[in-house]
């Protein structure tokens, strides 16, 4: 049976957008045996529609037909629908189906907005077009408030997994563009004359680099619309741009109005474009910049943004390790808030940054490109072969219908991995730990995000072995019916999920200081019932295990502890680190996590008034965070709430640091941890994949 789904966006428009929601159309088209396809086409701003009689368009008229015809049959659009797919701003999105991906060009700079925050809540998925639009919606963080007091007492991130998935290279006809050039050598813009855009800075920077030497600068773009009032318009903000550099020798020409995929393809190949420049601010993606590296053309643009995704290639150095090379003329930058004229109440935040790039850089980048032509085309040509051959249609079509959670071509596997997520998708501690494990399984596994958890699921896999990990994203209906099941299961627990916060302390927070009794509630008989099913539950502390008793009634005998697990990768560079720092400064670290939980401020705190020099660490890469650890005499870390095994405190002290911590870190009384052979504390945590696997195979 197919699924109903509503592609929701502006398939028409003459913009990133449209040409994203078309996209997401012939993804959907790649698999119609799955979806049964209806459209709301929705208009984006002033921008043009297209009007070309293709297939396409004659197809996405018929879909309009169609989706016309089923409302007025069925007067409750969400019933009318199993799935809505909605391109456009976040701002937009709604619960119209019974599940709801949310798919936008995502964020240009550093974090989402409150109101971008509260409508991911409502989406089952959100898909993005980069890695960099990924990295805002997974590192933004809200201050929740407390409704008694008014006061801040947590931190949350968007819960809605995301996922990235770019765009795929077409290749169109070139329909031969006429443009009267007096200038052989011209760099090309695409881009509105808009803040975000940069163009005032665009434009000048280019005039002063080549005010003395026969170089031109060609716009495509437009102030709001393509009407000859708006060209007026444009053409009057540019020339105000050049008026007071009336000897210049440089050009600046200005293209306005529409042009088709096929006149774009001409532009990008004219003999005399010799390279696209950008000097925007911030970019989700970069639409033109791809289309522009696709065509072999040489890429001017900062090293920061959506493009990264395709603009860095992998390459090998002499001895034979794969790194990415940016194969672009990159613009330095400095990152700093979005300037006022740009603020966008509800989209963009003046509390959040984007990219600046630096004029002297900028202008450099420039004059090196014209000077230095030939390496940069050689550049852009091994781009365009590395975007051709893994940008394909049929390649990115896939990755975008396995980015719904919607289509997974089942295999027969001996274990079924459940998460929120793993660590392909963020790495945290618990996805870590799980990672630990899924390397170690002795058999043939699949994995699963808690939402792909259905009935379907559950019967394709009844006899094999499961491991419930992170699993608060899985709805309460499957739950229920995971722990009233024969299923062979076990779980690997790293919070609290009976508590309705996850966490007993900030329960008691919002309660307005009552102890968390949520073991009584129906949330916590559900999860006393899921565990006490299970064959066997692993905790990562003692302590965790005792407050779980104490909470809940929990057969004893089906529980354990496990701690955080660690790779053997992650051993032998420990090693290797304490090998080459052998001596430590006298410098202290501390994690400055937003989250509430991590207390921060109080570790700030503790090494202020105890005269420690200290640095913060949060959203570095791991290894990063483990060479600071081997170079610094101590951690301080204080969390407010119980953090069940912190990562963290026992790389740490693996690496010879001091430590600073209270006892909300539960692992910290254990014998394992406490004593001050490292050796023993290393051969301990190595020991514990194996015991995990050798209990599930003696339960099975």
């Amino acid at each position: 049976m197919r699924n109903k789904i509503l592609l929701r966006g502006p398939l028409l428009s003459r913009s990133g957008y449209g040409e994203q929601a078309r996209f997401a159309l012939r993804s959907l088209r790649s698999r119609e045996d799955v979806f049964d396809i209806y459209v709301d086409i929705l208009n984006w701003g002033r921008t043009g529609w297209t009007h070309e009689d293709t297939e396409e368009r004659r197809y996405i008229d018929h879909l309009a037909q169609k989706t016309t015809s089923l409302i007025q049959n069925n007067q409750n659009k969400q019933a009318a629908f199993d799935i809505s797919l909605q391109v456009t701003i976040p701002n937009e999105w709604e619960k119209i189906a019974k599940y709801n991906i949310g798919y936008t060009a995502g964020i240009e700079s550093t974090k989402i907005s409150p109101a971008w925050f509260e409508k991911s809540e409502l989406m089952d998925r959100i898909i993005v077009v980069s890695d960099h639009a990924k990295y805002g919606f997974d590192t933004t963080v809200l201050d929740a408030i407390d409704k008694n007091t008014g006061k801040t007492v947590a931190s949350h991130k968007v819960q809605t997994p995301v996922v990235s998935v770019n765009y795929p290279h077409r290749d169109v006809e070139v329909d031969k563009i006429g443009l009267e050039l007096e200038t052989d050598f011209n760099l090309l813009t695409v881009a509105q004359i808009s803040p975000r855009k940069n163009m005032y800075n665009t434009v000048k920077w280019f005039v002063e680099a080549f005010e003395k030497e026969e170089v031109g600068l060609v716009i495509k773009g437009n102030h709001a619309n393509n009407s000859t009032i708006d060209r007026h318009k444009t053409a009057k903000v540019i020339q105000n741009l050049v008026r007071e550099y009336p000897d210049r020798k440089c050009k600046v020409y200005l293209l306005h109005g529409d042009l088709t995929e096929e006149q774009m393809a001409g532009l990008y190949t004219h003999p005399k474009i010799k390279a696209l420049l950008t000097l925007a601010h911030g970019e989700g993606y970069g639409l033109p910049v791809f289309e522009a590296a696709g065509n072999a053309l040489p890429i001017i643009a900062p090293d920061w943004g959506g493009y990264c995704d395709f603009l860095y290639v992998d390459t090998k150095n002499k001895k034979g390790k794969t790194k990415k090379k940016p194969l672009f003329a990159t613009v330095d930058y400095k990152l700093a808030p979005v300037q006022e004229a740009a603020v966008w109440p509800g989209v963009l935040e003046k509390e959040s940054q984007w990219c600046f790039p630096i004029e002297a850089k900028a202008k450099a980048k420039m004059k090196e490109v014209y000077r230095d032509y030939p390496r940069f085309k050689s550049w852009a040509k091994k781009l365009q072969k590395h975007i051709k051959e893994n940008f394909t249609d049929e390649k990115m079509y896939g990755e975008f219908v396995a980015a719904t959670g919607l289509v997974r071509e089942l295999q027969a596997s001996d274990y079924v991995f459940v998460s929120d997520m793993f660590a392909q998708q963020y790495i945290g501690g618990a996805e870590l730990s799980l990672q630990t494990l899924i390397d170690k399984c002795p058999g043939t596994h699949t994995a699963l995000n808690s939402h792909e958890v259905t009935e379907k699921m559950l019967d394709f896999f009844g006899d094999k072995t499961w491991v419930f990990a992170n699993t608060a994203n899985i709805s309460r209906e499957i739950l229920e019916k995971i722990s009233n099941s024969e299923l062979n299961y076990f779980v690997s627990e790293s919070d609290f999920k009976y508590c309705e916060h996850r966490l007993p302390q900030l329960c008691k927070v919002f309660s307005g200081g009552e102890e968390c009794a949520c073991g009584g509630s129906d949330k916590g008989k559900l999860y006393e019932l899921f565990y006490n099913n299970a064959k066997l539950t692993f905790f990562r502390s003692e302590s965790q295990r005792q407050l779980h008793l104490e909470s809940l009634g929990l057969n004893k005998k089906k529980t354990t502890v496990l701690s955080a697990l660690f790779s053997e990768e992650f051993f032998k560079y420990i090693v290797s680190l304490r090998e080459k720092y052998d001596t430590k400064n006298d410098g202290w670290v501390v994690s400055s996590s937003p989250s509430w939980v991590k207390g921060s401020a109080d570790s700030e705190k503790w090494c202020k008034e105890n005269g420690k020099e200290y640095t913060k660490i949060h959203g570095k890469p791991y290894p990063e965070v483990l060479q600071l650890l081997a170079q610094s005499k101590g951690l301080c870390f204080l969390p407010k709430g119980y953090d069940t095994c912190p990562r963290l405190v026992i790389e740490a002290k693996l690496l010879g640091c001091e430590l600073e911590i209270n006892d909300n870190v539960l692992h910290a009384n254990e014998d394992w941890f406490r004593t001050s052979n490292l050796q023993d504390m290393e051969d301990h945590l190595r020991e514990q994949p194996k015991r995990f696997w050798d209990l599930v195979q003696d339960a099975a």
